[in-house]
């Protein structure tokens, strides 16, 4: 059992580079801008990762489980518009709840 669980543990970590803070870059509107990079990785992952930058999102488990993996970079880029990038590509649908903080319900339906 524990090396299953080290094996996951070392796949997950492979699934998405660490999110960063671009420095102290800032959009026009004062938020902070991130850089990420997803190669292969699955959507709550992807979600997991942008919550660290403090994205709240609402999402079904059927509607993650079901998502496409995530393959993309994304640099200086507002943590709103890196979700909406991520949610969009897997083909679902999504309601920005608040801004500020950034908060964003996804599903299958618009």
């Amino acid at each position: 059992m524990f090396r299953l669980a080290a094996i996951t543990i070392v796949s997950i970590a492979l699934f998405a580079q660490p999110a960063r803070p671009s420095g102290d870059k800032r959009s026009n509107g004062g938020e902070k801008l991130i850089t990420i990079t997803f190669r292969d990785t699955p959507l709550s992952e992807a979600l997991h990762q942008l919550g660290k930058f403090g994205l709240n999102y609402v999402c079904s488990k059927e509607v993650l489980e079901s998502a496409p993996r995530v393959n993309a970079r994304l640099k200086d880029v507002p943590l709103i518009e890196a979700a909406k990038a991520i949610v969009t590509a897997c083909g679902l649908y999504y309601v920005i709840e608040s801004e500020r903080p950034a908060r964003i319900r996804i599903g299958k339906d618009p």
